[in-house]
């Protein structure tokens, strides 16, 4: 199943609109670097010399805070990690599937502004 993905991914013009035209969220490059890419996330997240700060849920289904958390190797001592209980990928009330729970998008943009403002 896989390999069937990826070459249907492949296939594509880098420049198409992913995932169709109608509900654009990105160019196929970006898609197809999920399959060409071998630099690790934390490889690059270490060249950024910034405060950063992941948020997972407990329900998650795409991916384990913890993993998550030991994956970041350099980047751990200056990365923030907050688990929200009873949350899933989008940090809303479903495993996968959105909305975002408002009280938690507020506590991030005020997370992003607190850094901005340099708080």
């Amino acid at each position: 199943m896989l390999e069937q993905v990826r070459a249907q991914v492949m296939a594509m013009p880098g420049t198409a609109p992913y995932p169709d035209a109608k509900t654009a969220m990105a160019a196929y490059s970006w898609w197809k670097s999920w399959f060409t890419d071998d630099i690790s996330i934390a490889t690059r997240l270490a060249a950024w010399q910034t405060p950063m700060s992941f948020h997972y849920g407990t329900l998650d289904s795409q991916a384990n805070a913890d993993r998550q958390r030991a994956a970041a190797g350099p980047i751990a001592s200056r990365a923030r990690f907050t688990i929200h209980p009873d949350r899933g990928h989008t940090l809303g009330p479903h495993v996968l599937l959105g909305p975002i729970d408002e009280a938690i998008a507020d506590k991030i943009a005020d997370e992003v502004a607190a850094v901005r403002c340099g708080q």
